[in-house]
């Protein structure tokens, strides 16, 4: 009998630490939601928001202000920016004025179906990101330009071959 409390004890710490882990991978129920963060992105002066994610219970990304690349983050329930730094890396990955811009593409996602977004980001040209459709955690890439869905999986399924 105590060997099956054991294993029961056991049991529900690994399904606790299952979701907890989960939970920084997608923003909660009482987040901010992405879209709302990017306009309080831009209430803040950021002109471009290259890189947004629900990561470590905050949102985390990278954007212009000011002229400059900016890594921020930001509080998950308010969107205030706990903290800013210039990110003088990877300025390749911001987008081109030609792109979409980010909150234009939280309104095609949402016209697609997604009611959760927990990344998005400028990536070799296009914008890739993950969110939730249906009811299921989803990644995809939208076009750079404007903004159309051209691949989407469920997350999990990624069955790249490595070369």
């Amino acid at each position: 009998m105590k060997w099956s409390q054991i294993a029961f004890a056991a049991t529900i710490a690994l399904i606790g630490t299952a979701s907890f882990v989960r939970a920084d991978e997608m923003p909660g129920k009482d987040w901010i939601s992405a879209d709302a963060l990017v306009q309080k992105l831009k209430d803040a002066g950021y002109t471009g928001i290259a890189k947004i994610e629900a990561e470590d219970g905050a949102w985390e990304g990278k954007g212009m202000k000011n002229g400059e690349t900016m890594k921020f983050h930001a509080d998950a329930h308010t969107g205030a920016i706990l903290s800013e730094k210039p990110d003088h890396e990877e300025q390749e990955e911001m987008p081109g004025k030609d792109w979409i811009s980010a909150d234009g593409l939280m309104q095609k996602l949402k016209d697609a179906g997604y009611t959760g977004i927990a990344k998005i980001e400028a990536e070799d040209g296009a914008w890739e990101g993950k969110g939730v459709k249906n009811g299921e955690t989803m990644k995809f890439h939208a076009d750079a330009h404007t903004g159309a869905i051209f691949s989407e999986k469920p997350e999990g399924k990624d069955h790249e071959d490595s070369d």
